[in-house]
């Protein structure tokens, strides 16, 4: 089998992707007929790419932007390339933290209640009503961003007029649509999902504030406990929401679902990602490790599962 591994791209994640990318290709080492690409956004080009290089798979190590919002994943699909990943429907509601929420409303899987505006809403938002809204806190961010980019977060004793006007205007800058979502204190637990299994469920101990691109990204800002200490009832329900939310946006391969869970227990669904970070300090790979899983089998896993020949 040639496979090409993708990575890089034009989003704000590009340095992030390019490290998976370096990661998938590291544990693949020397086998034969691997290629790396770096995409610069050129289709054109990585069509011709693809093509001459007979690829049978292309490993969509991309993140954010066009990698992850579907428009990369139809481009393969509409070119008859097999990839890595979910499908271009459903990796372009993952990307919407808007389009997600409401099916979690849908279908009854909890969430933090929210509001969505976009640019031209500006002039209309009726600041009194969110303030009343979110006096115990708030949560903005740009819909359809990745790695919590432009993400903010107001606590009570920040809430004010003045205060969200400006985190509006900061969100603004990056995004032309925002969510802002009631800010739930608690514990940041997190389930990848890998061939239509819960893996372990993470918890996540940042040493700053919250769980930002900081600490994410830049070891030892940081630290994890796999499996997350849960009573059984808590860690059954996570799950379930985990895989209802994968099933129900139609997942494939392989997945990753934020939650919070408050202090009474209360269990909330951030956002579902089909393009989970795979470097050295992402979850998922956390996660497989626990169940005895090496980082090389779990890239071979995700291969077999999307490779058809």
């Amino acid at each position: 089998m040639n496979l090409a591994v993708v990575f890089g791209g034009t989003s704000r994640e590009r340095e992030v992707s390019i490290n998976t990318g370096k990661c998938v290709l590291d544990a693949l080492g020397k086998e034969e007929n691997i290629y790396s690409i770096d995409f610069n956004g050129d289709y054109d080009s990585l069509l011709n790419d693809i093509r001459s290089k007979n690829i049978d798979l292309v490993f969509n190590a991309l993140h954010g932007g066009d990698g992850e919002d579907g428009t990369f994943q139809f481009f393969l699909e509409h070119n008859n390339i097999c990839y890595t990943g979910s499908d271009w429907k459903s990796s372009k509601i993952a990307m919407n933290k808007n389009l997600t929420k409401m099916i979690c409303l849908k279908h009854k899987i909890p969430t933090p209640k929210w509001y969505c505006f976009t640019s031209k809403d500006i002039s209309e938002i009726n600041f009194k009503f969110l303030l009343s809204e979110f006096s115990h806190g708030c949560v903005i961010k740009p819909s359809k961003e990745g790695s919590s980019i432009g993400m903010q977060i107001l606590k009570s004793d920040e809430i004010n007029q003045f205060e969200i006007e400006t985190a509006f205007t900061e969100v603004f800058k990056i995004a032309d649509e925002f969510i802002i979502e009631e800010y739930i204190e608690g514990r940041e637990l997190t389930v990848g999902i890998l061939d239509k299994e819960a893996l372990p469920i993470v918890e996540i101990f940042p040493k700053s504030f919250f769980y930002d691109y900081s600490s994410k990204y830049k070891k030892g800002n940081c630290e994890y406990l796999v499996p997350a200490k849960l009573n059984h009832n808590d860690e059954k329900c996570i799950k379930k929401y985990a895989l209802d939310l994968h099933k129900i946006v139609g997942c494939d391969s392989y997945s990753r679902v934020d939650f919070l869970m408050n202090k009474d227990s209360n269990i909330f669904v951030l956002e579902i990602n089909t393009l989970p970070g795979l470097t050295d300090t992402s979850l998922l790979p956390k996660a497989t490790m626990n169940i005895g899983m090496s980082y090389k089998e779990m890239i071979h896993k995700i291969i077999n599962l999307s490779y058809k020949s």
